[in-house]
C-alpha cells in the first residue's frame, strides 16, 4: 500500500528518551522520556530536520538548563 501525502497535513511528532549515567559510578543520575507535538506540516511527502528544529531547539534549551540545576545539587533531596 502507498500513502500519498501530499493531500495530508502532518503534525510533527518527536520523542526523545535520555538517561544521564555517573562516568565513575555508573549511577543514574537523570532519566528524561518526552514526546512534543509541533506544527502542522502541511503537503509534505518527506519531513526534514527544519521541520522539526523548533522542538529540537525547545529540548536542547531546556535539558540544558536542568543539567546545570542537576549539577548545582539542586534536585539532591528529591534524587535520595
Amino acid at each position: 500500500m502507498v500513502w500519498h501525502l501530499q493531500h495530508l497535513n502532518v503534525e510533527v511528532r518527536v520523542a526523545l528518551a535520555l538517561k544521564i549515567v555517573d562516568k565513575k559510578t555508573s549511577k543514574v543520575l537523570a532519566i528524561v522520556v518526552d514526546k512534543k507535538v509541533g506544527e502542522e506540516v502541511k503537503n509534505k511527502e518527506v519531513l526534514s530536520l527544519n521541520d522539526v528544529k523548533p522542538l529540537l531547539d525547545a529540548w536542547s534549551k531546556r535539558f540544558s538548563t536542568r543539567l546545570t540545576e542537576l549539577k548545582s545539587g539542586k534536585y539532591k533531596q528529591i534524587m535520595k
